[in-house]
């Protein structure tokens, strides 16, 4: 991973979110029993691999109550579009 625009908490993050199975779901109370970090530093390293498109998010509903999916990116569409662009 060569973004230098990441932060070592957000590659760890991502590196751990990549080592969780796909078809597992995972709350942040869980998430944060498996790090050292906390829900505040793990909300704001989330928040930067979403904004440089590592990991997508959706909202859902379930029974009324609302939640968030997280999709994986193995190589963001921001990068893959800035790398064509150099060329």
């Amino acid at each position: 991973m060569s973004d230098r625009e990441l932060s070592l908490a957000a590659r760890g993050l991502l590196v751990t979110l990549k080592g969780i199975d796909a078809t597992r779901n995972i709350s942040m109370q869980a998430l944060e029993k498996t790090v050292l970090e906390g829900c505040t530093a793990i909300r704001t390293a989330l928040k930067k691999l979403i904004s440089k498109g590592y990991v997508e998010r959706t909202r859902t509903r379930d029974k009324g109550r609302i939640g968030y999916m997280y999709k994986i990116i193995d190589t963001p569409i921001i990068h893959t579009l800035q790398a064509h662009n150099n060329d």
